[in-house]
C-alpha cells in the first residue's frame, strides 16, 4: 500500500492553520481588555480558517467523510453502484476542474488586491482555490482507480 504523502502534508497545514486560528483569536480576545489593540487578528483568523478548509476538503473527501445524500445511491441497484459512483467522481472531477480554471484566474487578478489590513496581495488567499480542487481532482482519479481495480479483482476471482 503506497503512503499517502500529499494527505500528510495537508493534515499537517490543516493542524497549523487551525492553531493559526485559534492564536490570532485568543489575541484577538485578550487585546479587547488591554490599551493596545490589533485589527489585522480578525482578518489574519478569516485567511487561517479558509485556508484549514482548503487543506481539510481533499482529506475529507478522501476520507469518504463529506456530507452525502445516498438516498440515490441506496436505491440504485448493488451491482450497479459502481458505475454511479464512477459517474460521481467523473462529475467531481469536470466539477472540480473547472472551479481549478476559474480559481487561478482570481488568484492572478486578485495579485492587485491587497488585503485591508494585513496588506498582503489577495492572490495569496485565493491561490488556495485551485490548490484544493487539484488536490480532490487527485482523489477523484484514485476513487476511480480503486472501483475499477476492484472490479477487475472481483472478475478474476469470478473467473470472468
Amino acid at each position: 500500500m503506497k503512503k499517502d504523502y500529499l494527505g500528510k502534508i495537508l493534515s499537517f497545514m490543516t493542524v497549523v492553520m487551525f492553531i493559526g486560528v485559534v492564536m490570532s483569536v485568543m489575541t484577538q480576545v485578550i487585546t479587547r481588555y488591554l490599551p493596545v489593540s490589533y485589527p489585522w487578528t480578525e482578518e489574519l483568523s478569516r485567511m487561517f480558517f479558509v485556508a484549514a478548509v482548503c487543506f481539510c476538503a481533499p482529506i475529507a473527501y478522501r476520507d469518504y467523510e463529506f456530507v452525502i445524500v445516498d438516498i440515490l445511491v441506496d436505491q440504485v441497484p448493488k451491482r450497479f453502484r459502481k458505475y454511479l459512483n464512477l459517474i460521481i467522481n467523473i462529475g467531481i472531477i469536470i466539477l472540480f476542474a473547472v472551479v481549478s480554471k476559474h480559481g487561478w484566474m482570481l488568484a492572478v487578478n486578485g495579485h492587485r488586491q491587497m488585503s485591508p489590513t494585513l496588506g498582503i496581495p489577495m492572490s495569496y488567499a485565493y491561490a488556495l482555490i485551485p490548490f484544493a480542487a487539484i488536490c480532490l481532482i487527485y482523489y477523484s482519479v484514485l476513487n476511480i482507480k480503486k472501483i475499477i481495480c476492484e472490479d477487475i479483482l472481483k472478475n478474476v476471482k469470478e473467473g470472468k
